[in-house]
């Protein structure tokens, strides 16, 4: 039986939360918080740095600002792969990871054309997977003995969220409402100029005004493990497991505001972001004395707390940019972002983290309607600050965007393409300065961004 595409995307929708679940990343800074965090942009933003505040497009969807969804023209399917090889490195001892994921799943359209639009998908947040070790002595002044141990670290899971996002331009079409009114007419017929110059500044100057938000439900679990294995057998070893899943909702908000210029130009400011808010979590600790053997069986249970209701105070964040293009050849942007993690607490408990900020430029263009090339860089201070060293995190992309070749009749009825969005993005995080850990990663990203009339009933002669 024949099914249509929207219940196509939602059965992908819903197989691919499964698969967000699973760690998708391999870093030891994602033992920190909530794990490493995931840029919310989309394969062609990425290209360009990470922009995403004043970014807009009638065929693109931009999950950064909501506001943005008011441009979209047509449905929009947008879905990447992420691959990733790092090499983390520290005092000389150095390891490669390498994996792939699923990035995100979104479906964008217009409820009414050049007014409102919506969007809604699976976005993933945040990833944790890391094995850790250092080595450590105690003594003992009862027989005056030092004893070695070696502390194991080592967690996984990830947060993910569902979104569903509008975006409204109200002030659209309201120059060519004025052109159609009486108040026009009258005014035109009593000759008042000046009046008729005001009414066409003031709603032409409104005109590229656009807001919007998205409704998200924040889910995933994380899971921490710590161990003290000591070297004499005869010690009995430590293992405390903190398994912490989360659920609640979450809103974002936007705007964006473009002003037309000469000769095709134009410019677009836009400014997105979120307030603090609580996140519902649920938790079960354990700490238990085991076996000093290969099995590790449990001896005897210190510490169980099971099902322990808290909160995670995710804090607010503020990204602001500014676009400058002409028409679609070419644009070229840059943001800003800021968040401030020094805020966040999780069940009741300071994480020691910092304000983190990220300043992003980049930009686009098109030779020909047959390729585009995107380029961008960013430089990150994360939120980590280890031995009163910032881990900063920096890295240079590059992109093209190949478009699909429609039908006939597409290309007749649609000004839109469907694309090919390749990205590779080569940076570092982190430094081996104070015995810190520095990571250096390649990742390639391979997007689609497809464009579909699913929301028209199609005629044939």
């Amino acid at each position: 039986m024949h099914k249509s595409p929207i219940v196509c995307f939602l059965i992908l929708l819903f197989a691919s939360s499964f698969a967000f679940a699973q760690t998708g990343t391999e870093t030891p800074y994602s033992r920190y918080g909530i794990g490493e965090l995931y840029y919310n942009g989309f394969a062609r933003q990425t290209a360009m740095g990470g922009l995403g505040a004043a970014y807009q497009s009638t065929s693109a969807v931009n999950f950064s600002n909501p506001a943005s969804y008011s441009h979209l023209r047509i449905t929009t399917f947008e879905t990447a792969l992420r691959g990733e090889l790092a090499c983390a490195s520290s005092s000389g001892v150095s390891q490669t990871k390498k994996g792939m994921l699923l990035n995100y799943l979104s479906l964008g359209f217009p409820v009414i054309k050049d007014l409102w639009g919506a969007s809604f998908g699976l976005i993933p947040v945040s990833s944790s997977g890391y094995n850790l070790k250092d080595a450590g002595t105690t003594f003992n002044p009862n027989d005056t003995i030092t004893s070695s141990f070696t502390r194991l670290y080592s967690g996984k899971g990830g947060l993910s969220r569902f979104y569903i996002g509008n975006g409204v331009a109200p002030f659209t079409k309201s120059l060519d409402k004025f052109y159609d009114s009486q108040r026009y007419e009258d005014l035109r017929s009593a000759g008042d100029s000046a009046a008729i110059h005001r009414a066409v500044r003031t709603r032409s100057f409104f005109k590229g005004l656009a807001v919007g938000f998205n409704a998200s439900y924040l889910f995933g679990t994380l899971v921490n493990e710590r161990k003290v294995v000591f070297d004499d057998p005869s010690f009995m070893n430590i293992r405390n497991t903190d398994n912490t899943s989360y659920n609640d909702f979450y809103f974002d908000y936007g705007f964006t505001w473009a002003f037309d210029l000469k000769n095709d130009y134009s410019i677009t400011i836009g400014a997105s972001g979120a307030g603090g808010t609580n996140i519902r979590g649920r938790r079960d600790v354990l700490q238990t004395l085991i076996a000093s053997n290969s099995i590790e069986s449990n001896i005897d249970t210190v510490y169980m707390v099971e099902n322990e209701k808290g909160k995670i105070f995710m804090p607010s964040n503020l990204s602001a940019g500014i676009v400058l293009q002409q028409s679609e050849k070419w644009l070229i942007g840059a943001e800003f972002n800021f968040q401030q993690w020094s805020r966040y607490k999780s069940f009741n408990e300071d994480q020691n983290l910092s304000d983190s900020w990220r300043i992003s430029a980049g930009g686009q263009y098109m030779p020909t309607p047959k390729l585009l090339y995107r380029a961008g860089l960013r430089y990150e201070r994360t939120n980590i600050n280890l031995r009163n060293t910032p881990v900063n995190d920096f890295a240079v992309s590059l992109g093209a965007g190949v478009p699909i070749r429609l039908t006939s009749t597409e290309r007749r009825t649609l000004d839109n393409r469907t694309m090919l969005h390749f990205t590779l993005e080569a940076g570092q995080m982190g430094t081996t300065t104070n015995n810190l850990v520095r990571q250096q990663y390649v990742r390639l990203y391979v997007g689609i961004t497809a464009n579909e009339l699913w929301f028209i009933k199609r005629k044939y002669d």
